[in-house]
């Protein structure tokens, strides 16, 4: 459970531990996020340095909300891009995504370039790559993308972003007029928890498509 977790951080003085669990603190739950700002902001006192403190203290803020303040710690942890070895990939997605959610598109596509260039078998950045596109109305350049970003998490015993890539590969199959394959990939969004592919799903009349 998330306070299990933060549980194991607060009886730590080892600041490694202090945000070793920050992620998962997070994603079990928002409410949470507050507490876990205040544990990266802790483990940062020891370290300025601290990438996995700075990079989960933006996801806590992202995840309450504070999108300008998650864009800042993100782009604070950039400025050590070949200073120090982290998982740069993931931090250019996550500044990205904020982008994105911003509508700031071109500023989104920059930085997931530089994420994807970081890592070509990061799944999570080709997710957001296609979904990127698609909101670009990119359509064919969103399905090459979630191609990847499918058959990558296809390779991996969990990969959470399954679910949007094969909303947004759906919504793209549907918007070039390839409604089989845009119902059997909103099919598989449902099938992995995307709440939203069933309202798109709905409005796809099965009786009409020749499967």
């Amino acid at each position: 459970s998330a306070k299990a977790l933060y549980d194991i951080c607060e009886l730590s003085e080892d600041p490694e531990a202090l945000f070793q669990n920050i992620r998962e603190c997070c994603i079990l739950s928002t409410e949470h996020s507050q507490k876990a700002i205040l544990y990266a902001d802790k483990a940062l006192g020891y370290d300025r340095k601290n990438m996995h403190a700075l990079e989960l203290r933006g996801i806590g803020k992202s995840q309450l909300g504070r999108k300008d303040e998650a864009i800042a710690d993100y782009l604070q942890a950039i400025k050590f891009d070949g200073v120090v070895e982290y998982n740069f990939a993931n931090v250019y997605n996550n500044l990205s995504y904020e982008y994105m959610k911003k509508g700031e598109l071109n500023k989104a596509k920059d930085y997931i370039t530089k994420s994807i260039k970081h890592s070509h078998m990061y799944g999570d950045a080709w997710d957001t790559y296609g979904e990127l596109n698609y909101r670009l109305g990119n359509y064919e350049e969103c399905i090459s993308c979630l191609n990847k970003s499918i058959t990558i998490g296809k390779l991996m015993k969990k990969a959470s972003w399954l679910d949007n890539s094969y909303l947004y590969r759906g919504l793209a199959k549907k918007s070039l007029g390839d409604l089989v394959g845009a119902y059997k990939d909103l099919e598989r969004a449902v099938e992995n928890g995307e709440e939203t592919a069933s309202a798109e799903l709905a409005k796809i009349d099965a009786s009409t498509i020749d499967f």
